[in-house]
């Protein structure tokens, strides 16, 4: 889930890999690394995924928090909070903090940066845009209730095809596929255009 409510609604401050205008000292003419989300003082922040949070200070990032989900090779930090984030093992939703103004900050917004691994500020290539990035709430996902329901439209046809060996191996990729997306993870090493290419190639056999 997105760490704000109404996070669609909100107006967004700097964006990602826009670049920092003369008299931001050190970071000026660098790439931004996330995505600034504005919203006033002491509104909820909320957590992501479920996994682990290190509450920390800077100068810039004033309070942050280093988010590590669970299951997932991503790290996710959120910048410049009201007070300390609360740090531990949360669920997804829980409450861990309040937009503020601290550190660098001139106005209320919490930062959103994203990196795939640990966290390289050196590697812009390194970052995920947080615009585009899915939280795992259909954004960037095939429709999987529709695929659902055309499996389930066919099952008799794709029973059949399971049992044919030169198919077998399809059909139990594509069944633990579509388990896995609902869960919002990756799949068998496959992109999710691939899985859904198929699962489109899986129902044109059961077509025929």
């Amino acid at each position: 889930m997105k760490p704000l409510k109404n996070w669609d609604n909100l107006a967004n401050g700097f964006t990602f890999k826009q670049i920092y205008p003369l008299g931001w000292g050190s970071l000026s003419g660098k790439p931004h690394l996330g995505l600034d989300k504005i919203a006033p003082s002491g509104t909820p922040i909320y957590m992501p995924f479920t996994g682990k949070v290190v509450a920390t200070f800077g100068s810039e990032s004033g309070y942050m928090a280093t988010i590590y989900p669970a299951g997932k090779s991503i790290v996710i930090r959120l910048m410049h909070g009201k007070q300390a984030f609360k740090s531990g093992n949360f669920n997804e939703g829980d409450l861990i903090g309040y937009v503020g103004s601290t550190g660098a900050s001139t106005s209320p917004h919490v930062h959103v940066d994203i990196s795939q691994g640990s966290v390289n500020i050196n590697n812009i290539n390194n970052f995920i845009n947080p615009a585009t990035f899915d939280w795992g709430e259909g954004a960037n996902m095939p429709d999987i209730n529709a695929m659902n329901n055309l499996l389930n439209a066919h099952q008799n046809r794709l029973n059949e095809l399971f049992t044919e060996d030169k198919k077998k191996g399809k059909i139990a990729v594509l069944i633990s596929d579509v388990s896995n997306l609902k869960k919002n993870q990756t799949v068998s090493g496959m992109t999710k255009d691939e899985v859904k290419a198929l699962i489109l190639e899986v129902l044109k056999e059961a077509f025929k």
